[in-house]
Order: C-alpha cells, then sequence, then structure tokens
C-alpha cells in the first residue's frame, strides 16, 4: 500500500476546488449570455420603450396608467418611470392617464432592436359643469304676494280703503308707505283703480329692485293688477253703502259728535262681446265724502286772556262721480 504524504494530498485537494470554480464561473457568464441573446431574439423587429410621466410643474406622477398602440399596458412606478421591454412594432403611440389630468400622448420611434425614450408631460384637465335650474311660475320673487279673485273680494270696497290695503301691503319691502306704482294690465296707472269685480289677480312685489323690470319703482314697490279678459255670462251689481255721522264714534278731543260721513252708491254690469273672447264692462258710481278734523289747543280771547279751543275743520268734504268703461279680450287688452 502506497503512502503519500498529508500535504500532498491537500494541494491536490486545493487545485480540484479551484479548477471547480473557475468552471462555475465559466458557466454563469456563458448563461447570461445566452439568456441576453434569447431576449434580443424575442424582440427581433421591435423596440423597447420607456420614459418618465410628469404634472405641468415638472413633478413626476406616480400610478398613472401607461397604454401603448398594441395594447400592451403598464404603470408608473414611485419615480414616475414606465418601461416596455419589447414593443413588437418599430413606430407606435404612448398614451397616459390619470385622475385630475387631461389625457397625454406622444410617438414613440426607433430602429428595431432599438430603444425610445419618450417622456409626457400632462396638462391639467378642464372642468365642464351642466346647471339645469327648474323654478315653478309664479311669484317670481320670493316676497311677491299674489291675490286671487276670492282675496281681492275679502278686501274693502271703497276705492281708497282699497288702495291703502294693497299700499300697506306693499310696504313690507321697506319702502315708504302710499308710494308703490300700480299698473293695469301692464300699463302704468295712477289714477282710479278699477272695479273688484273686474280684477282677476292682483300681484304685490315689494322688491323695489326686482331683476323683472326694466326700471325699478325707486320710491316703492310695484302692484300689479290683472283684470279678467273674455268674461263669462253677463253680470252686474247695485251697491250702496253709507257711514253717516250718527253712526260714527265721537272724537276724543271733540266736545261735539264727529260731523263724518261717507256715502257710496252705483252700478256695475259686464258681460262678453264674443264668448270666451272679447267682454265689455261698465261701472258708475259715486261718492259723498265729510271729513273733519278736530282742533284742541289754547288760544287768546279778544280781551288777551287764555281760552281753550275745540272746533271740528273739515278736511275733505264734496262729491265724486267715477265712471269707468273697459273692454277686454284675451290678450288683456284694456
Amino acid at each position: 500500500m502506497n503512502k503519500q504524504p498529508f500535504g500532498d494530498s491537500c494541494g491536490s485537494a486545493t487545485k480540484a476546488v479551484m479548477i471547480t470554480g473557475r468552471n462555475c464561473a465559466v458557466l454563469l457568464v456563458a448563461l447570461l449570455v445566452c439568456a441576453t441573446a434569447l431576449a434580443q431574439q424575442s424582440c427581433t423587429g421591435g423596440i423597447h420603450i420607456d420614459g418618465v410621466i410628469t404634472d405641468p410643474t415638472g413633478a413626476v406622477i406616480p400610478g398613472a396608467h401607461v397604454q401603448a398602440g398594441t395594447g400592451a399596458t403598464g404603470v408608473t412606478d414611485a419615480t414616475g418611470h414606465y418601461a416596455f421591454a419589447c414593443v413588437p412594432l418599430t413606430s407606435t403611440t404612448i398614451t397616459a392617464d390619470a385622475d385630475g389630468f387631461a389625457q397625454a400622448t406622444a410617438r414613440a420611434h426607433a430602429r428595431a432592436r432599438g430603444a425610445a425614450h419618450v417622456n409626457l408631460r400632462f396638462a391639467v384637465a378642464s372642468v365642464q359643469t351642466d346647471v339645469q335650474v327648474n323654478a315653478a311660475d309664479d311669484g317670481r320673487t320670493a316676497a311677491s304676494t299674489v291675490l286671487g279673485t276670492e282675496q281681492v273680494q275679502r278686501l274693502s270696497d271703497d276705492p281708497d280703503d282699497f288702495l291703502r290695503e294693497l299700499q300697506a301691503l306693499a310696504a313690507g319691502g321697506g319702502g315708504p308707505s302710499g308710494s308703490a306704482l300700480v299698473t293695469v294690465d301692464g300699463f302704468q296707472n295712477s289714477s282710479a283703480l278699477p272695479p273688484k269685480s273686474s280684477i282677476a289677480s292682483i300681484r304685490v312685489n315689494p322688491d323695489l329692485f326686482s331683476s323683472e323690470y326694466q326700471n325699478p319703482p325707486w320710491l316703492g314697490a310695484r302692484i300689479e293688477i290683472e283684470t279678467k279678459p273674455g268674461a263669462g255670462p253677463w253680470h252686474g251689481a247695485i251697491f250702496f253703502a253709507d257711514s253717516a255721522s250718527p253712526f260714527n264714534a265721537t272724537d276724543p278731543l271733540s266736545v261735539t259728535a264727529t260731523p263724518a260721513g261717507k256715502r257710496r252708491y252705483g252700478f256695475e254690469l259686464g258681460g262678453p262681446i264674443t264668448q270666451k273672447k272679447s267682454d265689455v264692462f261698465f261701472a258708475l258710481e259715486k261718492r259723498d265724502i265729510n271729513e273733519f278734523s278736530v282742533v284742541d289747543a289754547m288760544t287768546l280771547n279778544s280781551d288777551g286772556v287764555p281760552a281753550p279751543l275745540n272746533n271740528p275743520y273739515p278736511l275733505r268734504n264734496g262729491c265724486g262721480l267715477a265712471p269707468h268703461a273697459q273692454i277686454g279680450n284675451s290678450n288683456q287688452m284694456t
């Protein structure tokens, strides 16, 4: 049996290990070369595409969706970078999308087996909003008051009191009482109001600066009276109202009964000229008005001695005759 020295045995083992390590290194290099060649062979006729996606300020956009013209998709990483290892075309379109930004596109072009570096910059997306407003007719302004036929009939029959009640409603917008602009069927009317029986509706708008008017009623609100067009069957009324002095309470400053009185009497008649198209309305009324005010003061008599003065003085005495005629049609022309 041959014996070898221990040292010679160890040297042979070391050489064997070194030879094995060299073989492994050579094998690894060969594998890498083969893999590279295989990758290049698999992208024959295509190109490699990569790039960075940013916003208008130049900041990178992570999570943006990127798509090539071939349908390949990808998402940018935390640095805004994207890459397509192999796109089987030499020219294609790259499209990128992200929330809040308009879609960005760019063209990538390179020779076969080459690489294209394509950066895209987003623009802020435009915002389009459609607003649909539905409003029901017809307050037109929230503070408007519309009186129908039945509500109008509940107001005072006396024309002066009737107008004062409408003026009081109109003063709710802050304008001075008694200064509201009165219109009848769209036309300004500063004279007598139409009879109550010919009124279809009254709209009181206390808004002095409503946008629906060409010119605002500077001194007060607006009272719009609409009359009845094309009235139904013939109708009429005879009326009489009396407020004589025996029915009046005595003024607290007067030593005698206040001799105030008011009488109103007349008739109304209206009906169709052509059924549901045109009509005619006549009214005639007479009013006798006696109004007084009481003066309660201390004066000097003829001897220069103070003496009380307590006398009623007339404010308005007289009578008035008020004829009224109206021809209307379905278009409310009066």
